[in-house]
């Protein structure tokens, strides 16, 4: 005999605790499996003795862009053609002739710096696309045809792997060209603080004034080129960082996933994160009549819990990103080993998810109610 999840969700506890509507479709089109096969965990949003329910998972949730290409600014830096100046010889004209000359070597940095900006664009996009193409061949294939530990995907996790090294390659020629932007700014602020402050114009005449005002015009928009060149590569330099560092985050839960055999999502370290600077250190301890996040109970030794955990997880972080999570062990005494074993690998599930550890506590309950072996997650 055969059962599916879309014509079972009320008895699984797949419906909405506040308006009783299904779950997502997406969360309900499985294939159907035999009896002998646990389908879910048992999962719910109450205390282990209430009405079991998870809570309603968003589209936001499950659903995002992710993979996502690598984006980076667009924008194209040249010199602006410096003025000419007359042919006097007085001491004056010979300054500003001097003047202009390490003008002229700024021009020429500009269109240097330019050009290797975007070779290293050019080059982060094609390493951003082959990396992304990569992660989305070994999402679709999950999706369309999930099979625990495919030495296939296991492959191709190892080539994402590669590409996302040779992406961040480059990071150190980025940051390399980011100073020396910055240091060609203060170069031409310093040419036009002395067009500005330390030129004597008393006895210049008023081709020499015309001349200084012209230079100190190209000075200036020199600057200003530069300084735009400056914050568009230091902004290119920070997303690629950022980028590379959650695609790593993202490559350890693609890793689990290919492990079990089914899809998950984002990293939660990437939800997490944006809670960082909120988190408190301490939260209220949960304490036994609590409502739980999630009740697992492990009747079976092939309870497939990962993927509700995931949902759940995130649901909670999307909510509310410095969230705390409380994994408490809860089993009659006889069997709290047991329980507290399960809680462990829970809580290992959870860190290769992304969930960062100091997210995460961890105790047990004595309940000699309990069926068996059980692992309850809490959030504060």
């Amino acid at each position: 005999m055969r059962r599916c999840l879309g014509n079972r969700a009320r008895a699984f506890g797949l419906l909405s605790p506040s308006t009783g509507a299904p779950i997502l479709a997406m969360l309900l089109a499985v294939s159907c499996v035999p009896n002998t096969q646990p389908l879910w965990p048992a999962l719910t949003g109450e205390s282990a003795a209430g009405p079991a329910a998870v809570p309603y998972v968003p589209v936001a949730a499950i659903v995002s862009d992710w993979p996502s290409a690598l984006r980076l600014n667009d924008g194209e830096f040249e010199p602006a053609a410096l003025s000419a100046l007359g042919a006097g010889y007085s001491r004056l004209a010979e300054r500003l002739r001097e003047l202009r000359a390490d003008l002229s070597d700024v021009a020429d940095s500009i269109a240097s710096s330019d050009r290797r900006l975007q070779q290293l664009r050019a080059a982060a996009a094609d390493g951003s696309t082959a990396y992304v193409d990569i992660v989305a061949r070994i999402d679709e294939a999950l999706r369309a045809t999930p099979q625990p530990a495919d030495p296939l995907l296991q492959r191709r996790w190892r080539q994402a792997l590669a590409a996302l090294d040779r992406l961040a390659r480059d990071d150190a020629d980025l940051a390399r060209l980011v100073d020396r932007i910055s240091a060609d700014v203060e170069i031409a602020a310093e040419i036009a603080e002395t067009l500005r402050d330390d030129i004597d114009l008393s006895e210049a005449s008023a081709a020499e004034r015309t001349a200084r005002d012209r230079l100190l015009g190209d000075a200036d928009t020199a600057e200003s080129v530069l300084a735009a060149m400056q914050k568009e590569a230091a902004e290119d330099l920070a997303a690629k960082r950022a980028y590379i560092a959650a695609e790593r985050a993202n490559l350890q839960i693609l890793r689990l996933a290919i492990s079990n055999g089914e899809p998950y999502g984002i990293s939660l370290a990437i939800l997490a994160a944006a809670g960082a600077a909120e988190r408190i250190d301490e939260a209220k301890a949960p304490t036994p009549g609590d409502s739980p996040l999630v009740v697992i109970r492990f009747d079976n030794n092939s309870v497939r819990y990962a993927q509700p955990l995931y949902r759940a997880a995130t649901l909670a972080l999307e909510r509310r990103a410095d969230a705390l999570f409380t994994l408490v062990a809860v089993a009659p005494d006889d069997v709290m080993a047991e329980a507290r074993d399960h809680a462990g690998a829970v809580r290992q599930t959870l860190a290769e998810m992304g969930l960062p550890a100091e997210q995460i506590a961890e105790t047990d309950w004595i309940d000699p109610a309990a069926a068996g072996a059980e692992v309850h997650l809490y959030v504060r």
